[in-house]
């Protein structure tokens, strides 16, 4: 943005977003085989829920990694407001702040995508949201950049070890008929979690300041993350 201007970035972050469907055509599915009658919409979309209903360590699962989006709905607000008001930082501090969760996440995909081959995927889960919560709780510790950076980047890590973990696992334990459909809960949570993340930042601002703000969110999906544990093991 500095050296291009933002509508240099936008255009280059708009390449980037429309080439990446270009990952997926060596992939060679095979085309899909429809057996029986075909299913109305409405009942379509409601056969995930039916998938888990009873399923307690799936949901407990899902519950974990939509925590995951409830921190990132209430990054922007947090971070700005942080920035401003304790770093003095401006918009500059603002913008670091924010990228530094997918420079520590991109970290954490790659790393999770290695772990991913593991038997055992739930302490991964469990480590990877408690890493997460507790770092992104950290940053009410401290008043500089470069340390308030960093943790939200090891918050970053965490999350996407977390994600990339959980979504394996979801995968492994879904039979393979309504797995398209219980992706699409997930995908539903995640959508709330933003919305959910980004309505709770101003009351928690109100509430704790713009430093104490990051605690309560932290802390909640890294003992969150601790207690499903107990559950999340069993699809192990």
């Amino acid at each position: 943005v500095a050296a291009w201007g933002p509508a240099a970035a936008m255009a280059v972050a708009a390449v980037v977003v429309a080439s990446a469907p270009l990952l997926c055509v060596g992939l060679g599915l095979a085309a899909a085989v429809h057996a029986g009658p075909q299913e109305s919409p409405l009942v379509a979309a409601l056969g995930g829920l039916r998938a888990l209903r009873g399923d307690w360590p799936s949901l407990a699962l899902l519950i974990v990694m939509a925590f995951d989006f409830v921190l990132a709905g209430a990054l922007d607000v947090l971070g700005v407001s942080f920035a401003d008001k304790v770093l003095d930082a401006a918009e500059a501090g603002a913008g670091l702040l924010i990228s530094s969760i997918g420079v520590g996440g991109l970290l954490g995909a790659i790393t999770g995508s290695v772990l991913a081959r593991r038997a055992r995927l739930a302490p991964l889960v469990m480590g990877g949201g408690m890493l997460q919560g507790l770092a992104f709780a950290s940053v009410a510790l401290v008043d500089a950049l470069p340390l308030a950076f960093a943790l939200l980047a090891v918050s970053g890590f965490g999350g996407a070890l977390m994600m990339v973990s959980g979504r394996t696992l979801l995968q492994r334990a879904t039979e393979d008929e309504v797995l398209a459909r219980v992706f699409a809960v997930q995908e539903s949570t995640a959508l709330v979690g933003v919305a959910v993340g980004a309505g709770l930042s101003p009351l928690l601002l109100e509430l704790f300041g713009a430093q104490t703000a990051w605690a309560p969110l932290g802390l909640a999906i890294a003992s969150l993350a601790a207690a499903a544990f107990l559950l999340t093991r069993r699809l192990d």
